[in-house]
């Protein structure tokens, strides 16, 4: 045979399982913080804290790849300069 339950042990039993209920509630909404928090960081990660629709992979290849262009702008005039010098050069050579 089973025992009644009394109305105040069912009351009892509910206020225990509504706060057991509230307590993974909270820690639940901490787990979804901390994991905005995370996806946040790793947005930022690299990039000096700065936020940016790139992350730092981006911005370092972006930044290479215009570092580079700039070195071929640089190389292309001390090209042109050392062609320019050598068409001087021959000029002033007497002819044989």
């Amino acid at each position: 045979m089973s025992t009644p339950i009394d109305e105040e042990s069912l009351i009892g039993a509910a206020g225990t399982i509504a706060g057991a209920l509230a307590d993974v509630a909270h820690a639940i909404e901490n787990v979804a913080s901390s994991l905005s928090e995370v996806a946040r960081s790793l947005d930022r990660l690299g990039t000096n804290n700065a936020s940016s629709p790139m992350g730092a992979i981006e911005l370092l290849a972006k930044e290479v790849k215009d570092g580079t262009a700039n070195i071929d702008g640089a190389l292309t005039a001390v090209s042109r300069s050392i062609e320019e010098l050598a068409g001087l050069a021959e000029s002033d050579d007497p002819a044989p």
